[in-house]
């Protein structure tokens, strides 16, 4: 049976048998939530005159609606060999919650029902999406993040956008925050923030970011070039208001009630502040800052190097406190880290010449498992949840036990997930492979 994906085919194995799932389409990437020390977990560039345009990718067209919703699993482990289309294009970022898919393209906000395949919204924001220059605000792509907030559940989608300046006005640049109900997909309002003063239209590669949530804030991080001081920027979803600014801090993650990032411009140091207010409450000037990867709700990873003279590489798991939750081989660069939403974080990446993954607790650190192995492979992993973590072995898709790491399901398949819930897995392709088991 041919396994339909865009750009290729593939055989399954067994009839109408279900599949896992199995690596990205050629030339296609993994998804990368990766924070660099002036990166966030969502970004939206912002670029200048020496980008070259982008053109759009357009959707493909939705395949015939396929029920999916009739049952869930907790969590489901083997996927129908019947994908379908959600009518998105290719790559970048898509949250799934529940039945919906939020995707963020280039010039609105879907919000897409995979148990039918329809559209159920499109929010846009209230200026045109770009910049000063006339270049486009990122690839097309602007990533969703669920706010918990106290007026419900929201999702919300930056955006950089040009507003039209009246009269000897210049046009100038806002960020704007699409927010949609998170329940529905119906808009919850749009949100207006004044970017930094420092003029990000004559920046080549300034970035908008989403570093994390806490309560009704979203923490949002400005980074302009290696001549432009970062900012972050805290803003409450449910009054709109922007509630503190920190210029030279690019905020990387939210741990419980800190935000932690990279303090500074040319040497940046591992600082953290209040997320309530903006203090900062801690900053360690023995480490230069190269990259903070979130890695569950109490740790970041910290890839930097010492700042003794001798610039070794380090590599650490670091608390809200900045305290050294544990060390690991520099080597490993933790390119990604994913959260089953339980009590297990994996974090994996590509070092010393192959695919590695460990697995540890996410309240104590503590490491549970690490591959490869004597006689067992590393995964490429692409996605966490509820027990189970799902990647792929050479061709073969697999999901692992979260807390032991040992093998749950594998089969021969053509893409892994980006995103899993009870309802089944999306992939980058993107199509939606409704769970049966």
């Amino acid at each position: 049976m041919t396994f339909p994906t865009p750009g290729g085919t593939g055989e399954v194995l067994s009839g109408t048998s279900p599949v896992l799932f199995s690596p990205y389409p050629p030339g296609m990437k993994t998804r990368n939530r990766m924070l660099t020390a002036g990166a966030g977990l969502m970004t939206v560039a912002l670029t200048g005159c020496s980008t070259p345009m982008v053109e759009p990718i357009k959707p493909l067209e939705p395949i015939p609606a396929i029920t999916a919703g009739a049952k869930q699993f907790d969590p489901p482990v083997r996927f129908s060999d019947q994908p379908l289309n959600v009518g998105l294009p290719p790559g970048g970022d898509a949250l799934l919650h529940g039945p919906l898919v939020f995707f963020g393209t280039s010039e609105a906000v879907t919000v897409t029902d995979v148990r039918t395949g329809q559209e159920v919204a499109e929010l846009a924001p209230e200026n045109k999406p770009g910049t000063v220059s006339g270049d486009p605000a990122g690839a097309d792509y602007h990533d969703a993040v669920l706010v918990t907030s106290s007026a419900g559940e929201r999702v919300v989608v930056p955006y950089v956008t040009v507003e039209t300046g009246s009269g000897t006005a210049r046009d100038r640049e806002k960020a704007e925050l699409v927010v949609a109900d998170a329940a529905t997909g119906q808009s919850a309002g749009v949100l207006q923030v004044d970017v930094p003063a420092n003029a990000y239209d004559y920046s080549t590669d300034g970035r908008l970011a989403v570093a994390g949530t806490s309560g009704d804030l979203v923490v949002l991080v400005f980074e302009g070039s290696e001549q432009l001081a970062p900012e972050t920027v805290a803003v409450d979803v449910v009054t709109g208001k922007t509630v503190w600014r920190r210029p030279g801090l690019a905020a990387a993650a939210v741990l419980g009630d800190t935000v932690i990032g990279a303090d500074g411009l040319e040497t940046r140091h591992l600082a953290g502040a209040a997320v309530a207010d903006g203090v900062q409450r801690w900053k360690q000037t023995q480490t230069q800052v190269l990259r903070i990867t979130p890695a569950g709700p109490k740790y970041a990873t910290v890839h930097g190097r010492k700042n003794d003279g001798s610039f070794t590489r380090i590599l650490t798991l670091v608390d809200a406190a900045g305290a050294a939750a544990g060390e690991f081989d520099p080597a490993n660069d933790f390119t990604d880290c994913f959260y089953d939403e339980q009590s297990t974080t994996v974090c994996a990446g590509y070092g010393n010449g192959a695919q590695f993954a460990i697995g540890f607790d996410a309240t104590t650190a503590a490491v549970l498992w690490r591959l490869p192995t004597q006689d067992r492979l590393a995964p490429r992993v692409g996605a966490a949840w509820h027990g189970a973590v799902y990647g792929e072995v050479k061709t073969r898709a697999v999901a692992l036990d979260a807390r032991t790491g040992a093998d749950r399901e594998n089969s021969d398949g053509l893409a892994i997930p980006a995103a899993v819930n009870g309802y089944g897995a999306l992939t980058s392709t993107p199509q939606f492979f409704p769970a049966v088991g």
